[in-house]
C-alpha cells in the first residue's frame, strides 16, 4: 500500500510536469481511496500512516499544480477500477461518470429524465460534430442543460443517456473510430449501464451516421429513430449526380477526405493558415451565414454554440484529429446506404428537418426518402440546420417518436418541386 501510495504521488508529479489536463488513476486498493478522500484514515490504514499522508499529498499536488477543483477519487468496487478526473473544459465531478469498454477506452456519460428504473422511454441521445454529451435538447429559450419541458419529461416517463463519443468530451479518443466503432459503443454503453434490451436512439446532425450504423447493424435492439439535421453521406449510390453536383458542400467534403487520407498534417496546418486571415470570433463556424439561417444565427446568440471549432481548440492537434477521424468516418466509404435497409412501419424511424438547412438541402433527404418511404418525415418549414435549438421541436420530437403524435406544420407536401 505504502508503494501504492508513493507510485500515485509520483505520476501525479509527472503529469504536472507535462502540463497534462487531465488523468486516470486505477486501483483495486479501496484502503488508499478512502485514505485519498476520507477526513480521517480508516482502521486499516493506522498501522499505514505513511500510505495514508502520501495518497493525500498526491491528492493535494494534483490541486494546486493542475487544477483547483475539488477532484476525487472514485472506487467502483464491480469492476475494481479507481477513476480520478480532472475538471476538462468547464465539466463538473456530476457531468463526468464513466465506463469502461472491452477495448479499455472510457466512454463519458450523463443521466437525465426520469430515473432509468422507473422509466417507460429510454432514450440515448448521439451528439453531432463538435458537440459532446452537454449538447442542449432543448425546449425553450433557457440557457440550461435539459431544455425539453420536465413536465413533458415526468408525463411520459422518460430516460434520456447522453454520452460523449470518441474523442469528445471525457471520453478517450480510438484511434481506430469507424461507423461500427461507434455501434459497438452505443451497445456496451446501453449494456454496462443496463437500460433494458431495447431503447430508442435520436441522432443530431452527423450524429446521425452511428444511427444510421445501429439501424444496420442492431435493429431489434431499437425501439424507435429520430433524426434530426441528419448529414448524408455523398457517397450513397443512390444520391442523384446532379444534385450532389449542384451542393458545394459535397465538393468540400470530396476534398476534405482525400487530403484527410493522404495529408493529415497539411490539413491541420491549412486549418491553421486559414485561421489567421479570419475575423476574430469565438467560433470559426458561428459568423459564418453560409452555413445558417436567420433563425440559425438567433440560436448561437443564446447557446454556447461549437467551443471545439474556436481557433484556440483547432489549434490542439487532439481536437483536430477527433474532428477529421469524425468526419472520415462519417463520409467515407460505408458497407451500406439507407437504402439498403429493411424499414417497416414497425421500425418507426422518424426524420427531421430544416426546409432552409444550408448544410444539408432539404432535397437529400427527400431522396433518402422516396427510397425508404416507411420513414416518418418531418420538415419544418423555415428551420436552419440548428432546429433541435428550436423552441418546441424537442418535445414535438419525442410525442412523434414515442406517441406517434403528429403536427400537420411539419407535414410537408412530398409531391412539390424538388
Amino acid at each position: 500500500l505504502v508503494a501504492e501510495g508513493l507510485a500515485l504521488k509520483e505520476a501525479v508529479a509527472t503529469c504536472s510536469s507535462h502540463g497534462v489536463k487531465e488523468a486516470v488513476f486505477e486501483s483495486d486498493s479501496s484502503q488508499l481511496i478512502s485514505a485519498v478522500n476520507g477526513d480521517n484514515p480508516p482502521l486499516e490504514l493506522e498501522r499505514n500512516e505513511e500510505a495514508d499522508l502520501v495518497a493525500k499529498n498526491a491528492l493535494k499536488l494534483y490541486e494546486q499544480e493542475i487544477f483547483d477543483h475539488s477532484d476525487r477519487f472514485v472506487f467502483l468496487p464491480d469492476s475494481r477500477q479507481v477513476i480520478f478526473s480532472s475538471g476538462l473544459m468547464g465539466d463538473s465531478s456530476e457531468n463526468s461518470k464513466r465506463v469502461k469498454l472491452s477495448d479499455g477506452r472510457f466512454l463519458a456519460y450523463r443521466e437525465s429524465g426520469v430515473p432509468k428504473e422507473e422509466a417507460k422511454y429510454k432514450i440515448i441521445l448521439v451528439h453531432g460534430f463538435g458537440s459532446s454529451k452537454d449538447m442542449n435538447f432543448s425546449a425553450s429559450k433557457k440557457p440550461d442543460l435539459d431544455f425539453v419541458s420536465q413536465e413533458l419529461i415526468q408525463e411520459l416517463g422518460v430516460y434520456l443517456l447522453f454520452y460523449d463519443r470518441s474523442g469528445y468530451g471525457k471520453s478517450d479518443s480510438n484511434a481506430k473510430r469507424s461507423l461500427k466503432s461507434e455501434v459497438n459503443d452505443i451497445v456496451e454503453l446501453a449494456d454496462q449501464l443496463e437500460i433494458g434490451p431495447k431503447f430508442y436512439l435520436i441522432g443530431l446532425s452527423m450524429g446521425s451516421y452511428p444511427t444510421w450504423g445501429c439501424l444496420k447493424h442492431i435493429p431489434r435492439r431499437l425501439s424507435g429513430v429520430a433524426f434530426v439535421a441528419p448529414v448524408v453521406n455523398y457517397l450513397w449510390p443512390s444520391l442523384p449526380n446532379e444534385l450532389i453536383k449542384e451542393d458545394y458542400m459535397g465538393g468540400l467534403i470530396e476534398w476534405g477526405l482525400r487530403i484527410s487520407k493522404f495529408a493529415p498534417r497539411l490539413l491541420h496546418w491549412l486549418v491553421i493558415l486559414i485561421q489567421k486571415v479570419l475575423p476574430s470570433t469565438s467560433s470559426v463556424l458561428e459568423s459564418k451565414q453560409v452555413y445558417f439561417n436567420s433563425h440559425d444565427m438567433e440560436v448561437l446568440k443564446r447557446t454556447t454554440g461549437f467551443p471545439m471549432f474556436t481557433k484556440e481548440k483547432l489549434r490542439e492537434r487532439d481536437v483536430f484529429d477527433t474532428l477529421r477521424d469524425d468526419f472520415v468516418a462519417c463520409f467515407g466509404q460505408w458497407d451500406f446506404e439507407p437504402e439498403d435497409l429493411s424499414i417497416t412501419q414497425e421500425s418507426n424511424v422518424h426524420i427531421w428537418h430544416g426546409k432552409e438547412d444550408k448544410v444539408v438541402p432539404f432535397q437529400l433527404q427527400r431522396c433518402v426518402l422516396q427510397k425508404q418511404p416507411l420513414i416518418n418525415y418531418h420538415e419544418i418549414p423555415q428551420g436552419g440546420h440548428l432546429i433541435v435549438h428550436y423552441d418546441g421541436t424537442c418535445d414535438a420530437v419525442l410525442r412523434a417518436l414515442l406517441l406517434g403524435e403528429e403536427q400537420k406544420l411539419y407535414k410537408p407536401v412530398l409531391d412539390e418541386t424538388m
